[in-house]
Formats: C-alpha cells, structure tokens, sequence
C-alpha cells in the first residue's frame, strides 16, 4: 500500500463487493421464485382437495333428497363407470329412478370437469352407510393420484 496515496492499493475493490452482492441477490431471487413455486402448487392441490370435498356433500344431498331410491342403492356406481344416458329432470317431471340417473350423471361430469382426470364411485350397504370415493391426478407428484372417501349414513 501507497503510503503518500492510498487509494493506489484499493483499486477494483468496490467492484468485487459489487459482483459478491449481486450473486447473493441472484441466489436468494432464485429462492424466493422457488418459494413461490411451491407454494402455487401446494395451493392448487389444497383448491382441488376443496372441489372433491364440496363435490361429495352435493352428491350426498342429493341422495338425501330421493332417500328411498338412494338407499335401495340406485345410486351406486363404480370408479371408471360412465354414468350412461339419463332423463333430462330439468325439463319436466322424473320418477325417482330416473331422477337417480339424472343425478348420477350431473355429477359424475362435474367431477371429470372440475378435476383433474377425476373419476367417482358411490357405494352404499344394507344398513344406509354409504361411501363416496373421488380420484383425481395431483399436480405436484407426476402421475401421483389423489384419493378422497367419505362415508355417511344417508
């Protein structure tokens, strides 16, 4: 170091404090998007959680509703079973057979709409207890599927 100039001995040290500072910012931005990754997706699997369990309460209410035809189990229906052509009951008056079917296929196309890959089942026993059962593809593992049951009594 330059006694009589000091400034001589300190030439491009600003500089290197210049390029540390940047690559702890690009790591820690890097970080931060990664963050915001996760997060993002850890948000649509909690959203299609939400949809899978809204679905099965609309499916049970609706079963409470015809409860006769629904505990004879006219209502069931097994995963990867589509739900066959149905009455329109929208349009005029259904007998609850056809009101089931109706039912059955509303709601077996919403679950394929509003979830990814998503299929249902709808089992119900001899004593009323029934089971809802809901698939889907989860975004955050590949390929991973994500399983949703309920059971109630109708």
């Amino acid at each position: 170091m330059n006694r009589q100039n000091p400034r001589i001995g300190q030439q491009g040290f600003s500089l290197m404090e210049v390029l540390v500072t940047v690559l702890i910012l690009a790591i820690g931005l890097l970080g931060l998007a990664s963050l915001q990754l996760n997060a993002l997706r850890n948000n649509t699997s909690a959203q299609e959680r939400s949809q899978a369990t809204v679905l099965a309460y609309e499916i049970v209410d609706r079963m409470r509703s015809n409860r006769i035809v629904a505990s004879a189990g006219a209502y069931s229906i097994g995963l990867g079973v589509a739900a066959g052509a149905a009455t329109d009951c929208t349009v005029g008056a259904c007998s609850t057979a056809q009101l089931a079917g109706f039912d059955i296929a509303q709601w077996k196309d919403d679950v394929a709409r509003l979830l990814p890959a998503g299929d249902a089942a709808i089992g119900t026993d001899a004593s009323g207890l029934t089971t809802i059962t809901i698939q889907w593809l989860d975004d955050r593992t590949a390929g991973s599927t994500v399983t949703f049951t309920m059971n109630t009594v109708l």
